[in-house]
């Protein structure tokens, strides 16, 4: 199964990534939705990898130029699949609800949505040293390619935002981020998920191109 990283205007996540690779997705979603990721349940245990590459491989399918990015040893791309598949696995918290009037909520939580996730791609610190061996985020963001997008997300956030205050004053609120305050932080979290899930995801494939190089 393949999880959306979240409603919004822009995902920045997947824009970002664009830079280094297009992924391909089947599976029913079609070719070119980058704004999907694979989920922990798409994780395939290493005793059935070998026999189901070719199986795995319709699920996603990466440029061999940002492939060739990742480790070009199996025993590494096991050991960083193990680590990612660990956190993964830890508990995840039911994703909160933003207050604020009721005919507003699904406009306040887009909102925090892509405020969550924008404020999360902008920061430097706390992105796992192992996982940015497969994707460095932070470096992305920082990229020409990626400030560029990362700017064009944050004006029309601002602008939404906007509209959103003028909204929530008709109706005796103000502070749109405040009243969304838990979902933007829930979201920044879960972001950081979905870039291990792209990591597995990746080294998943990487294996099983190694594992067919040396056949």
């Amino acid at each position: 199964t393949l999880a959306p990283l979240g409603a919004g205007t822009v995902d920045a996540a997947a824009k970002l990534a664009e830079e280094y690779f297009m992924p391909t997705i089947t599976a029913g979603l079609g070719a070119g939705n980058a704004s999907r990721s694979p989920s922990a349940t798409t994780l395939i245990p290493p005793a059935k990898r070998r026999r189901e590459s070719a199986e795995s491989n319709k699920a996603l399918c990466f440029s061999p130029a940002f492939l060739e990015k990742v480790p070009s040893s199996i025993q590494t791309c096991r050991s960083l699949l193990q680590f990612i598949q660990k956190r993964l696995n830890e508990p995840v918290s039911e994703k909160p609800a933003a207050d604020g009037p009721s005919d507003l909520q699904a406009k306040l939580e887009a909102h925090a949505d892509s405020a969550g996730r924008l404020n999360c791609l902008k920061e430097r610190n706390g992105w796992d040293t192992r996982a940015k061996r497969i994707i460095d985020v932070a470096a992305l963001a920082v990229s020409e390619a990626g400030a560029a997008e990362l700017a064009k997300v944050s004006s029309n956030l601002v602008e939404d935002r906007a509209q959103l205050e003028r909204d929530l004053k008709e109706r005796g609120e103000q502070d749109a981020n405040r009243l969304a305050k838990e979902r933007i932080a829930w979201t920044k979290v879960h972001l950081r998920r979905e870039w291990f899930s792209w990591c597995a995801a990746l080294l998943q494939a990487r294996e099983a191109s190694l594992l067919v190089g040396g056949n």
